[in-house]
């Protein structure tokens, strides 16, 4: 029988607590991870000699360098010292620092996998998580993901989890004249420290369903609140219903796969708006044009496709709503070693090829490939690396992610 998740609330802020109380706190955590058995050691003993000689600020450096997961259900419970030192707010943002981007995605099993390039481009690792979901990977933001379960009473229950540390937390319920779609995402707004929550939306209030938009402040909001989209251009409505991208810098976007229109909502103004394409309509007309955009980060690139594996690139700061144009990038010279990389024969000698997104800006870039695989490419060192996937990744979805030990309130 499958065990029920735990579902957490965020925590009330820190208070001053006396020493007997904290260490009755630790101890009730403890026993929580470790299954009631206490195995947590004090550093001391002939074994732990070598362990208590490394200065404190070495083993702090080495710590981080440890994934998520390990550190939740491994590295913290070896002693107080170590369990101490990991649950410092310096040490959570400095892991989330030195964690890498990577891929993520659910297989045919619900398992959750994470699959991120090696140091220097060389090679790729690929590992599953502790976890399992129901849902598609949509959005992550510091390690927090948005989960999604629909009921029978076709409600749509979200979860804010750490896939690394298996914490949840559900938030309320939309209105029942909200109609919430799938395509939801979680970004940070750094000037009020907190994580807000984004769903695409239609009103159902009037009687004729509008395109809007939801949002909520986990952890302190306790119902939803609609942003303002009357302004927008019917476009503009039309592709606020598709995927979400959030990028560092605090902003949201939306852009229909294929098309040049960009919606952006500013989390902190919580203002939404439209920006035009870099390239005027007439321009495009008589070509065929694919185009995506992907987060580079803090800013939205654009892609857009001029050959079989050539793209022009864009990129949008949305402080100011202005594109850049940025040097092209041309796989053509490649197409060999791709070919050679996945293993698999293209029809008519082409290749189905589409960027997924950056690993790291501007040098890692992560394309689809049409037989459910994916290649990382190094634009500097030339350096490929690919991975087959168990699912079709054109309908389940990948997303950046960094494993990281965040979770609400304190940390």
């Amino acid at each position: 029988m499958k065990k029920s998740r735990t579902i957490y609330r965020p925590p009330p802020p820190r208070l001053v607590r006396s020493r007997k109380d904290s260490n009755k706190e630790e101890e009730e955590e403890i026993k929580e991870v470790v299954g009631g058995t206490n195995y947590l050691r004090r550093c001391k003993g002939t074994e732990w000699s070598v362990a208590e000689s490394i200065p404190d600020e070495l083993l702090f450096e080495i710590l981080l360098r440890l994934p998520a997961q390990d550190i939740y259900y491994e590295s913290r419970l070896v002693c107080r010292k170590w369990y101490h030192m990991m649950r410092t707010k310096d040490f959570i943002h400095q892991h989330l620092e030195h964690a890498s981007y990577g891929l993520l995605y659910i297989d045919e099993s619900h398992d959750v996998v994470f699959i991120s390039a090696r140091e220097g481009g060389e090679g790729m690792d690929t590992y599953k998580l502790k976890f399992k979901t129901r849902c598609a990977v949509w959005c992550s933001c510091n390690g927090l993901m948005l989960e999604y379960q629909s009921s029978f009473e076709k409600n749509i229950y979200y979860y804010v989890i750490n896939i690394s540390t298996d914490q949840a937390f559900r938030l309320p319920l939309l209105p029942y004249f909200l109609c919430g779609r799938q395509f939801s995402c979680i970004g940070y707004d750094a000037t009020s420290m907190t994580y807000k929550v984004v769903v695409s939306c239609q009103d159902r209030g009037h009687g004729f369903a509008i395109e809007c938009v939801a949002i909520l402040t986990v952890g302190v909001d306790k119902s939803w609140r609609r942003v303002c989209t009357n302004h927008l251009s019917v476009l503009g409505r039309h592709t606020i219903m598709s995927r979400p991208i959030f990028s560092e810098g605090g902003f949201v976007h939306w852009n229909k796969f294929g098309g040049t229109e960009v919606v952006t909502l500013n989390l902190e103004t919580e203002i939404i708006a439209e920006t035009p394409p870099p390239i005027r309509y007439k321009d495009l007309l008589g070509e065929k044009i694919n185009c995506c955009c992907l987060s580079t980060g803090r800013y939205l690139s654009l892609f857009l496709r001029r050959g079989n594996l050539v793209w022009e690139v864009f990129e949008m700061k949305p402080e100011i709503g202005e594109w850049r144009k940025l040097p092209n990038i041309c796989l053509e010279g490649q197409k060999g070693r791709i070919i050679e990389r996945v293993g698999f024969k293209f029809k008519h000698d082409s290749i189905s090829i589409r960027p997924c997104c950056w690993l790291k800006y501007p040098e890692v870039l992560a394309f689809f490939i049409e037989n459910n695989s994916i290649i990382f490419y190094n634009l500097i060192t030339c350096e490929i690396g690919a991975e087959k996937l168990s699912v079709n990744i054109y309908w389940h979805g990948v997303t950046l992610h960094k494993n990281s030990l965040i979770w609400l309130g304190g940390s």
